[in-house]
């Protein structure tokens, strides 16, 4: 009996020593669970922090996206722009061509004309000289008795000048040559009225006067 008694006793024994143990295990594992579950947290919340950041991370590649769409919209139209200018000028480089090839073409027709027109002035230049108008005024007198004039012959030029005179259709009146003196005057007697008298000299125009 006393045996069957320590049998039980020892067996009491190891089921406390055993319940001890399962208890301590108990515990153990309810640490366990507790650090479990405020890794569980953790991770969680980690993940949580990670799917802000992704979003957060989506959102500025969208951002990036849109602003590099705009700017290579912004880049299409400023390069339309500027094909637009470079044909702008394109065109107005070929129009001061086109201008500039005229006014050349101008240019040297005014040469042409310019070279003929000097031409022509070198050519009349001797008749000019020829056709200068004789610088005397002439200015008859009739005679106190009638039937004849006298003509007077003055130097308006500032120099002496030589001069022929002719009186055609009469004989007391004959051709002659003489020198006038600046500001004086030649004198011709008995001119027939009605005559013509030719007054010449060179390098002048010969003028005719009718004695009336």
């Amino acid at each position: 009996m006393k045996s069957q008694l320590s049998q039980a006793d020892s067996d009491a024994e190891k089921t406390r020593a055993d319940l001890g143990s399962a208890s301590a295990r108990a515990a153990d594992l309810q640490v366990q669970l507790a650090r479990a579950r405020s890794a569980q947290s953790d991770l969680q919340a980690q993940l949580a922090k990670s799917q802000e950041q992704q979003a957060a991370l989506q959102a500025q590649v969208q951002k990036a996206r849109s602003e590099l769409r705009a700017q290579q919209e912004g880049a299409r139209a400023q390069a339309a722009g500027i094909q637009a200018q470079v044909s702008q000028a394109t065109d107005e480089a070929a129009g001061l061509r086109k201008e500039l090839d005229q006014a050349n073409a101008r240019e040297d027709d005014l040469k042409a004309r310019l070279a003929k027109a000097e031409g022509e002035v070198a050519r009349l230049q001797p008749l000019a000289a020829r056709a200068q108008a004789l610088p005397v005024a002439a200015v008859f007198d009739k005679s106190f008795f009638g039937g004849s004039e006298t003509l007077h012959l003055r130097n308006v030029s500032a120099g002496p000048i030589s001069v022929r005179v002719t009186v055609n259709g009469s004989d007391k009146a004959p051709s002659r040559a003489a020198t006038i003196e600046a500001g004086e005057a030649l004198n011709i007697e008995g001119i027939p009225d009605g005559a013509s008298v030719a007054i010449a000299s060179d390098g002048y125009t010969s003028l005719t006067v009718i004695a009336r």
